[in-house]
């Protein structure tokens, strides 16, 4: 009897583990030597104490956990808790606890035993990985950016928390393979992406792409994709593993400044063309005026005839009133940009004001010999408009298409009711525009086929001022054209303008 209990206190001092015996009610007959270390060497005043009793249990929850669970062993054999104790010099340890109820062989009652396990270490580190997973997963949807990897013999695509919400797409929707990945890419960049991932499956070499993607809601994305490759000692391709980034917003950025770039070296590029007519528009006609002035004005003019006389004064009017023509055109331009020029709506008759426009223009028509069709609806009611930003939409539109129609052709003036607007059309059948001069053409300064008006007056500025008094006046216009058949200018205007703009 006395070497089996040699050879159980041998043994139970010398298991690594906390090891504390109970009698039936749940005393401590005993702590083993790894108990001892564990609670600072003051074991001994436990020994008689009940175990729930005891001073070094952490909270109250864990007194109460642990009388709970010798007393449920009693009937369950088995119960297993964690609980936390205060150890040496006051330090936290969590304890993975078995309590068994073990008979006593030969006599009456049993023996309680308590076994813990010091899992302190396994569950900070588990618990730390968990905080750095969780701060990984923040950066991730902070920034945008998600992580994937893909196991290459299995065919099996493992995404982070954040790709799923960058494709907005749920987990239980995503097959997990790289195929499913292919179809949510755009279709225009899919050929990019197998290129991309084969390049490096026989290189070596990460890859690096922007393309776009589409979401399950049919929302577009751009997003910026790296991958690189790892293999196994004999070379096969193991997996690959990379990162995704929501690089939507930064693009949208991106493409707003190259437009604006493009915009900007478009506009100092019309203003540099302005500046390259303006010197002539100007030259030409103060050429004529000096010219002539100075004949008037020579000792030799009175020898000329009479009728000379008035060719010459003929002339010196014409070049004043194109230079007029020219420096109002900008001052309207300046004036419409610094919103100057506010409508003053009044009730008139819009086919009255087509007529009347037509015969300022009927001199210039005639000298190409253009006809001016109309066409006007009968019985047409007044409109309550500006009338006369309305004749310089006319006027300058008109001027146009017979600037442009080539000699004895037909501009055509259409007007139409519709509901709450009218809609005026003005075609010609001349050279018509380039698709990409139909971007550019209500710009200011912009002169279109310019092969072709290398022998036209005017800066370019005659649709801009005619685009800003019909928004102006709460209208739209537009521009279709075929090279050589025909161009349209379309306007819609309202039939009452609203005072509240």
């Amino acid at each position: 009897m006395a070497e089996e209990e040699e050879k159980f206190r041998a043994l139970f001092n010398a298991s690594h583990q906390l090891v504390i015996l109970l009698d039936g009610n749940g005393m401590i007959l005993d702590i083993n030597e790894t108990g001892r270390n564990l609670l600072d060497d003051k074991a001994e005043k436990y020994i008689g104490t009940k175990l729930a009793d005891c001073d070094f249990w952490l909270t109250v929850g864990d007194s109460v956990t642990i009388r709970n669970a010798i007393e449920n062993a009693q009937s369950k054999k088995m119960q297993r808790e964690l609980v936390n104790i205060a150890g040496q010099f006051k330090k936290e340890i969590i304890l993975d606890v078995i309590i068994k109820n073990v008979p006593l062989s030969g006599r009456v009652g049993n023996f309680v035993v308590v076994e813990g396990r010091d899992i302190s270490d396994r569950v900070r580190a588990s618990k730390s990985l968990m905080e750095s997973e969780n701060r990984l997963s923040r950066a991730q949807r902070i920034a945008h950016i998600g992580n994937w990897e893909w196991d290459i013999p299995k065919n099996e695509l493992k995404w982070s928390d954040e790709v799923y919400n960058i494709f907005k797409v749920p987990k239980k929707d995503f097959n997990g393979t790289y195929d499913g990945f292919l179809e949510m890419v755009h279709l225009e960049d899919r050929e990019a992406i197998e290129k991309a991932v084969r390049k490096s499956l026989n290189s070596d070499e990460p890859y690096s792409l922007t393309h776009k993607i589409v979401c399950p809601d049919g929302t577009e994305k751009i997003v910026h994709e790296i991958g690189e490759i790892i293999r196994i000692e004999d070379g096969a391709p193991l997996r690959m593993e990379g990162t995704v980034q929501d690089v939507t917003d930064r693009w949208m950025k991106q493409q707003e400044l190259i437009e604006a770039k493009n915009n900007a070296e478009r506009a100092n590029l019309a203003k540099m063309q302005f500046l390259a007519t303006m010197s002539h528009e100007l030259r030409t006609p103060l050429n004529a005026i000096i010219g002539f002035g100075s004949l008037i004005e020579s000792q030799t003019f009175s020898e000329c005839a009479e009728d000379q006389n008035v060719e010459y004064a003929t002339y010196i009017h014409e070049s004043g009133q194109h230079l007029l023509s020219l420096i109002n055109d900008i001052l309207d331009v300046s004036r419409l940009e610094l919103e100057a020029i506010k409508p003053e709506p009044s009730s008139f008759s819009f086919p009255v004001l087509i007529k009347e426009s037509i015969n300022i223009m009927i001199g210039k028509s005639q000298e190409k010999d253009i006809y001016i069709d109309v066409q006007v609806p009968p019985g047409m009611k007044n409109v309550y408009l500006d009338k006369k930003l309305c004749k310089q939409i006319i006027i300058n539109l008109l001027s146009n298409a017979i600037k442009f129609s080539f000699v004895g052709e037909t501009v055509s003036i259409k007007l139409e009711e519709e509901e709450n607007s009218i809609k005026l059309s003005i075609t010609d059948n001349g050279i018509g525009l380039e698709e990409d001069d139909l971007n550019y053409v209500f710009e200011p300064f912009n002169q279109v086929n310019r092969s072709y008006l290398s022998g036209n007056e005017g800066v370019g500025l005659g649709l801009t001022i005619v685009k800003k008094l019909t928004e102006l006046q709460q209208g739209k216009i537009t521009v279709s054209s075929e090279q050589q058949v025909e161009t349209c200018f379309e306007v819609v205007l309202p039939t009452i303008l609203s005072q509240e703009k």
